[in-house]
């Protein structure tokens, strides 16, 4: 249904009215309800009044009140929209325009106030009276896309950017309960940065400034106070209680002071830095202050914060009249942290940057810590050592870790990195709570090293250790004690308070019932013993000095008297209850009567017989040498103890042992003889004296072990007198022809030859002689040669035969032209004979073949497998197909030398000459059989010449 240009007058009507075109010219006045399906109209038409409400299904509602709901039927205001959708949705306002844009205008005076433009990249808010529509308003504020608010500016580059202007908040009235602040928050809504403005805060701010009562003002974090400046311009930072113009105080975390220059600021030169000066004005009289951190005086102090690019840090200066420039440089913190004094640049020593360093080139390179004070305490410094990677931690030590180290380093001539010793603090065990084992390690520099060694160390059992042989050091084991430990075994110990030295003990132990005052204990040569060795260019030597006098009291000197003992060497044997019995004895004693500088001695040995040390041996004051003998009348006097008496002579190590025999001293004769064990050559030689020497007669000499005598060495002789010969015949024997050579002589006549390279020759006296048979090894191609020599003659010379017991198997024999080798083949030594029938057979089995042999790899040889020819002829071949050596083999004797071992082949042999027969017995049967066919053939030829000739054709 269409409704168009509805006039006309008013239809009342109780009951529905269906119209399919109607016209109204001037009022259509309708009580009840127009429902319309189709599409309602309106043209020409500049106002629509309704009375009541106009509903609209999509929800356009317009009240009674001049209040327009959209998505209501409540509007709450001028104009209210509500969004019905699901909460998924997103409800939205959309203006659409090349440059939208909400007014405020003021109807009373048709003037624009303010307007809301968006004109693509940001939101603007103007506000003013606008005059000319030409004319736009004035912009006070700007959104851009980015997010920063402007006012006064329209290219805001902060979240929020004013210009031209302040900031104010304040709160409604002074009845108000809040105070008005500038709150900051985080994106979870937590308060960051509040200011408040009013005298007094009420202390529930994260960030408060404040005055009070007493004309201070104080800024305060977290109801926490931090900053407050006093009625005296005094400043306190962290306290309230301000004692300077400038307190800073920290309760916790950092109390940092920061200090900086103008970015623009020239930085290459030192005296352009920020720095603080501390001096003190007043007037011409510039006197010092005391008591103070830096005294002022005429000479102004200084802390200079420098941030130049050559060096940089905290300068700490003197006597700055006008500037740093003309100050005196003290000390500084450097730009990476270390403190310097007296240098400007950090030095690097032992690869490292020390946190403290002083340098310079006066006597006042030094570090001093003195403590004043009425008690025992003494000034200290202090090393640590954690494992934590954070200051303040505690984190447990290691064993081994180093708690702190004293370096010495020296110049040389290029850098300082030469340390020449130090001192280091380690932990020497296993740390737990409160105990830390610890030693110092005490280490210097060689003349060719260039880093310190360990020299010494003091570990946690307070052992003196020297050289890092931690086995090996100095220690107290007990009160007034000092021990020295070697290897990890205590080798001296030395007692205050028995003034006794042990070595190899702790504890003194009793020798023939005496405690002596030096003990030497141990198990072994070397721990127990004791040398005195000396090195001089002179004829003296080292001394063990025992002393004695008469006299009663230490430094007297009275006579002794024969018989005295001026000193003993003891020698004790434990019998299993103690130490006491002496076992030998060598005591020095006197020997007879004492005059002024006169005092005879003796020597006197003793062992022990039957648990009682007795007199075995004495050198008396005239050099006799008694054995057994208390009384020696001669040079060597030999007493038996028994019946018998034995002299036996052993030379020193390397040394021989002689018996000389002289009848008549002083010429050279004959009748000087001597019988000479010679160590050196293992031989007893019986010498005679000749010719202004000693010659060797007859050598016996010992096996190598010297159980035994072995050989027998004489004079080499000749061949009328042979060096070895018999006493019923003295010219025959053997005798030495040259070096390496025997000759045998018999009758005094030459008859064999031995010489040194194996050559043996019998019947001659030289090689391969005239009748004589020469065996010489090692000749053509290292192959043995033996020599049969005959004079010529016609008849044969039989030189080798071969027998079984008294029956001959073969020979060798020779004549003047040729060698015959026999071997036994008489019929009377051979039974059950048969003939060989099938010799072409086996011989067919054979298999004649060319080869190479391996250890002659290019001759071309014929021959066969001696396992190929062992089923035909058995008898010509020896030994097994593929057989190695078993220890069987070894046990039984069957290896073929010597120096076959378990596993070696075993190779198998063939005597071709036993090939004969068979080869012999195939030719027969083969000369048999051409004979025959021969026969038949010319049976043949006979028969066919008859036919021939009966034809007439032959």
């Amino acid at each position: 249904m269409a409704l168009t240009k509805v006039t006309g007058q008013v239809i009342k009507n109780t009951t529905d009215v269906t119209v399919g075109v109607l016209t109204v010219t001037n009022t259509l006045a309708v009580g009840g309800t127009v429902s319309i399906g189709g599409t309602l109209t309106y043209e020409d038409v500049t106002n629509v009044d309704a009375v009541g409400l106009i509903t609209a299904r999509d929800g356009i509602f317009v009240s009674a009140g001049s209040s327009i709901g959209i998505g209501t039927d409540s509007p709450k205001s001028l104009l209210t929209i509500r969004d019905n959708a699901s909460a998924n949705d997103t409800p939205e306002i959309r203006i659409e325009a090349l440059r939208p844009a909400i007014r405020f205008v003021d109807f009373s005076t048709s003037s624009t106030e303010s307007e809301i433009v968006a004109d693509g990249n940001s939101l603007r808010f103007r506000i003013g009276e606008e005059t000319d529509n030409n004319t736009a308003l004035p912009e006070l504020m700007r959104i851009r896309s980015t997010g920063n608010i402007g006012i006064g500016t329209d290219t805001p580059d902060a979240k929020l950017e004013i210009y031209d202007g302040g900031l104010k908040v304040d709160r409604q009235s002074a009845s108000g309960t809040s105070n008005p602040s500038i709150d900051l928050r985080t994106g979870s809504g937590e308060s960051r940065f509040i200011i408040y403005a009013d005298d007094y805060n009420d202390g529930n701010s994260n960030w408060n400034f404040k005055t009070n009562a007493n004309e201070e003002m104080s800024f305060q974090v977290a109801t926490t106070e931090v900053l407050r400046i006093n009625s005296t311009a005094q400043v306190g930072i962290g306290t309230s209680i301000i004692s300077g113009k400038l307190h800073l105080h920290a309760r916790t975390g950092d109390c940092k002071l920061v200090i900086e220059a103008d970015k623009f600021q020239d930085q290459g030169s030192e005296a352009n830095n920020p720095y603080i000066l501390f001096r003190q004005d007043g007037g011409t009289d510039m006197s010092a202050v005391g008591n103070n951190l830096f005294d002022s005086g005429s000479d102004h102090n200084s802390l200079y914060l420098s941030n130049s690019s050559s060096a940089g840090g905290i300068i700490f200066a003197t006597g700055i009249s006008n500037g740093y420039a003309n100050s005196t440089e003290r000390a500084r913190f450097y730009k990476s942290g270390e403190f310097l004094v007296g240098i400007k640049t950090s030095r690097s020593m032992n690869s490292r940057e020390a946190l403290i360093q002083v340098e310079t080139a006066d006597a006042n390179a030094s570090i001093r810590i003195y403590r004043n004070q009425t008690n025992q305490n003494a000034p200290t410094l202090d090393f640590g050592k954690s494992r934590g990677s954070d200051v303040l931690s505690n984190a447990l030590v290691v064993d081994g870790d180093t708690i702190g180290t004293i370096n010495w380093n020296a110049a040389d001539g290029t850098d300082s990195e030469s340390r020449t010793a130090h001192i280091r603090s380690e932990v020497d065990g296993t740390a737990s709570a409160n105990v830390t084992p610890g030693r110092l390690i005490f280490s210097t520099s060689g003349s060719s090293s260039g880093s310190p060694s360990e020299r010494l160390r003091i570990n946690s059992e307070g052992h003196l250790i020297f050289a890092g042989d931690t086995n090996t050091y100095i220690h107290r084991p007990a009160s007034d004690t000092l021990a020295f430990v070697n290897g990890g075994t205590e080798s001296l110990r030395i007692t205050a308070s028995s003034g006794k030295v042990y070595f190899g003990h702790t504890a003194s132990i009793a020798v023939s019932a005496t405690s002596a005052k030096f003990q030497i204990v141990g198990t072994s040569n070397a721990a127990c013993s004791m040398s005195i060795s000396r090195f001089s260019d002179n004829v003296n030597s080292g001394f063990l000095f025992f002393g004695k006098s008469r006299g009663a009291s230490a430094g007297s000197y009275t006579a002794l008297q024969s018989g005295d003992v001026i000193g003993k060497i003891r020698w004790c044997g434990a019998d299993g209850t103690d130490m006491a019995e002496g076992v030998a004895e060598i005591s020095g004693e006197v020997d007879a009567a004492v005059s002024s500088n006169v005092v005879p001695g003796r020597l006197v040995f003793k062992t022990s017989r039957a648990g009682t040390l007795t007199e075995a041996m004495r050198i008396s004051d005239s050099g006799h040498i008694g054995i057994n003998n208390t009384d020696p009348s001669q040079e060597l006097d030999v007493k038996a103890i028994n019946m018998d008496a034995t002299i036996r002579l052993t030379g020193a190590e390397a040394g021989d042992a002689s018996v000389e025999l002289i009848c008549d001293e002083g010429d050279d004769n004959a009748d000087k003889w001597r019988i000479i064990n010679s160590i050196s050559s293992n031989t007893l030689r019986f010498q005679g004296y000749h010719d202004g020497d000693w010659v060797s007669t007859m050598i016996l000499t010992g096996d190598t072990t010297g159980a035994d005598l072995g050989q027998v060495r004489v004079l080499d002789g000749n061949t009328t007198y042979p060096g070895l010969s018999f006493i019923d015949d003295s010219n025959t024997g053997f005798y030495r022809i040259s070096s390496g050579t025997i000759g045998m002589s018999l009758n005094g006549v030459h008859k064999h030859r031995f010489e040194a390279d194996g050559d043996v020759i019998f019947g001659s006296n030289s090689l391969e002689g005239v009748e004589s048979f020469t065996v010489q090894p090692n000749q053509s191609q290292g192959a043995a040669r033996i020599t049969f020599n005959r004079t010529a003659r016609s008849n044969t010379s039989l030189v080798t035969r071969f027998e079984d017991g008294d029956t001959l198997i073969g020979d060798i024999s020779y004549n003047n032209t040729a060698v015959d080798f026999d071997t036994s083949s008489d019929y009377r030594l051979k039974f059950n004979d048969t003939e060989i029938t099938d010799g072409i057979e086996r011989l067919k089995k054979l298999r004649p073949i060319r080869f190479n042999w391996k250890k002659e790899p290019t001759t071309r040889v014929d021959g066969f497998f001696a396992h190929e020819v062992s089923p035909v002829v058995p008898n010509a071949i020896r030994g097994e197909k593929d057989k190695v050596v078993t220890q069987q083999d070894i046990d039984d004797g069957y290896a073929s030398s010597s120096h076959d071992k378990i596993g070696d082949p075993i190779h198998q042999t063939i005597d071709h000459s036993k090939l004969v027969p068979l080869l012999t017995a195939a030719l027969k049967e083969e000369i048999l059989k051409r004979e025959e066919e021969i026969t038949r053939q010319e049976s043949e030829i006979n028969a066919l010449k008859e036919r021939l000739a009966r034809a007439g054709l032959w």
